[in-house]
């Protein structure tokens, strides 16, 4: 065939509309707008929905993050006062070594006939020294009902951690759900 004699490409071209009053031989029929209407309702709220569950599902996954982070805050504050406790303790014997030998020069110089003034000296390093052994027990006990309060703090925490992370995987699921319920429409 030649160019001239093939038909008018009329896929590109708009139909031509019927004359006023007659119906177009192949017009198709009226396209209702109610089942569309419908689908699209619901499509529109599973689409909501599926935005207010993902919102949830971040929101939970954050307030998980949120709690696990504060656990790593609490386990280096354990950490720090174990540390600090075991300096305590050292320093607790230090001070009771030095006592002990204080006390041992006391009655050297005792036995050897020193007179109580001439271990005036001696002595106050004796009474400073118990003082030091004394703040030292006192900074042992503080370091450890310290220690004691972050264990429960960070019980108590961990128990949270769980039911948030719970929460946040129930909310993932949820989110899941209305994607896949939005993907069927």
């Amino acid at each position: 065939q030649s160019p001239s004699t093939t038909a008018p490409d009329t896929a590109a071209q708009p139909p031509t509309p019927p004359a006023a009053g007659l119906p177009a031989a192949d017009a198709a029929p009226p396209v209702t707008t109610a089942p569309q209407t419908v689908p699209s309702e619901k499509l529109a709220k599973a689409e909501e929905e599926v935005t207010t569950k993902q919102a949830a599902a971040e929101e939970a996954k954050q307030q998980a993050q949120s709690v696990t982070e504060r656990l790593e805050s609490i386990h280096k504050a354990i950490a720090n006062e174990r540390d600090l406790l075991k300096t305590a303790r050292q320093k607790e014997n230090n001070t009771r070594e030095t006592l002990q030998a204080l006390n041992g020069d006391l009655e050297k110089k005792w036995v050897e006939g020193s007179t109580w003034a001439q271990l005036k000296d001696l002595r106050r390093q004796i009474a400073e020294a118990e003082k030091r052994v004394s703040e030292a027990a006192t900074e042992i006990r503080e370091r450890s009902d310290r220690i004691d309060a972050r264990q429960s703090e960070l019980a108590a925490l961990q128990t949270e951690q769980i039911a948030a992370l719970r929460e946040a995987e129930t909310k993932a699921q949820d989110a899941a759900a209305a994607v896949k319920k939005v993907e069927e429409l």
